[in-house]
């Protein structure tokens, strides 16, 4: 078990580098197979899949469920 000034040392030694997340970006036209490949990608290799498609239709109903609420 290590103590907290050990697990401190560690994060000391991560690089700078080490600590910037890594974006890939998939671009292609409708039915492409974009979604396909990020599902892939992300099941290998441990990525967040963020669709810019998913999150701006997510972002306009809930803009207007609070025009709606208030």
């Amino acid at each position: 078990m290590e103590t907290a000034d050990e697990s401190i040392n560690q994060d000391a030694n991560v690089s700078i580098v080490e600590k910037i997340p890594k974006v890939v970006f998939v671009l292609g036209g409708p039915g492409s197979g974009k979604g396909t490949q990020c599902a892939n990608i992300a099941k290998l290799f441990g990525y967040t899949h963020l669709s810019a498609g998913d999150l701006l239709r997510a972002d306009r109903v809930r803009i207007r469920f609070r025009k709606w609420v208030t």
